[in-house]
């Protein structure tokens, strides 16, 4: 993204003080508030009129509550989170043309915010007041992450049904699957062939799933499918994919050989299931999770293990 701004008409600034803009990215809401709103963060130290570009994955209170406090202080705020089109592809974290951004701000920022964010997003999508566009970028992961997750499971249900059948051994996978959608043609051969390295990561994916949930959870609304994908996800984390491809949700239906390769250690959750049995709910993964990493729940403060993120300080001079 710095590379991408350097086409623009900012040049990086060593502090908020000097800067025109300010541009955020966090995947936990307590460290974006704290840079926000403690004492050496951007409320108290931004000159007047600087814009303040959000891009993380936060919830309709957080950023309604950034928006308020910025325009009482006489700042541009700029609600702009950024959603992944193609999570298998290796570089796509780091990709323009694989970014949409969902914009919400006030009619006289818009303009001046656009001509920064088409250069680092290859959609940007305007959305209405203050918390929308956090709410656009939750429908996306909501419907990302379902067909996602339905690959990985059409996959490892045919290469199963496949394995248990000799005669059709000979028989490719792919084969047999026939696509849907756009995201399940695209995610289907990162998963055959395991493409499990890539920038956005299964951490990336957990921040985004998270931040859906909130959304959800803030609403009343009951969302299973978001809920299983997130207890996969926090799986992988915790036998040792966190910092994979999503593509590795794969692993979770390989052998232990092959997940081994890949740094996967399965002995990390021993203990939580018990073959031929329901799960021991007194020990469940969630928890074990928790004890690893602390809770990863980007609205909590959360353990810094996984507080990731940071802000860039630009000027038009």
């Amino acid at each position: 993204m710095a590379k991408q701004l350097s086409a623009t008409s900012l040049n990086a600034v060593d502090d908020v003080r000097s800067a025109d803009v300010v541009i955020t990215y966090f995947t936990h809401a307590s460290a974006l508030e704290d840079a926000y709103f403690e004492e050496e963060g951007i409320v108290k130290n931004a000159r007047k009129g600087t814009m303040l570009i959000d891009l993380s994955p936060s919830t309709l209170s957080v950023s309604r509550e950034i928006s308020a406090v910025a325009t009482v202080n006489d700042f541009q705020p700029v609600e702009a989170p950024l959603a992944i089109l193609d999570a298998t592809l290796a570089d796509a974290f780091a990709m323009r043309e694989n970014f949409v951004c969902f914009v919400s701000c006030d009619d006289d920022t818009f303009g001046r915010a656009h001509e920064i964010l088409e250069h680092l997003a290859g959609i940007v999508k305007r959305c209405g007041a203050s918390g929308t566009a956090q709410l656009a970028k939750a429908s996306h992961t909501m419907q990302y992450s379902a067909q996602f997750m339905a690959a990985v499971e059409a996959e490892a249900l045919v290469r199963a049904a496949l394995e248990a059948n000799d005669q059709l051994l000979s028989v490719e996978s792919s084969s047999i699957i026939e696509p849907l959608s756009d995201v399940i043609s695209s995610t289907l051969p990162a998963i055959e062939d395991m493409h499990c390295e890539g920038t956005y990561t299964v951490e990336l994916m957990m921040a985004d799933v998270v931040a859906a949930m909130t959304v959800a959870d803030d609403a009343s609304a009951v969302l299973p499918h978001l809920e299983s994908t997130l207890r996969m996800l926090e799986m992988l984390a915790l036998i040792g994919g966190a910092d994979l491809s999503p593509a590795a949700l794969t692993l979770l239906f390989r052998d232990e050989s092959v997940c081994s390769k890949f740094g996967l250690d399965w002995s990390r959750v021993e203990g939580l299931y018990v073959e031929g049995q329901e799960p021991i709910h007194n020990h469940d993964l969630h928890e074990e999770f928790e004890q690893e990493y602390g809770d990863f729940n980007i609205f909590d403060g959360s353990d810094e293990e996984f507080d990731f993120g940071g802000f860039g300080v630009y000027s038009e001079q």
